[in-house]
């Protein structure tokens, strides 16, 4: 869930979307943000890095 951390009632709000969610929403939305996290991990970062300072 986004929410302005500045913004209480967003806050609140994310965390009451996300207390609610169904099991299978939490699981798809866990595993759609665990691949970002692997395409933006530091080891890619530093392969797309390397990779551009040889070309």
């Amino acid at each position: 869930m986004i929410a302005n951390p500045y913004d209480p009632d967003a806050v609140a709000e994310a965390l009451r979307t996300a207390l609610g969610m169904p099991l299978e929403e939490r699981c798809e939305r866990w595993g759609a943000m665990m691949a970002v996290l692997r395409r933006n991990s530091i080891t890619a970062w530093r392969e797309s890095f390397l990779g551009a300072l040889s070309s």
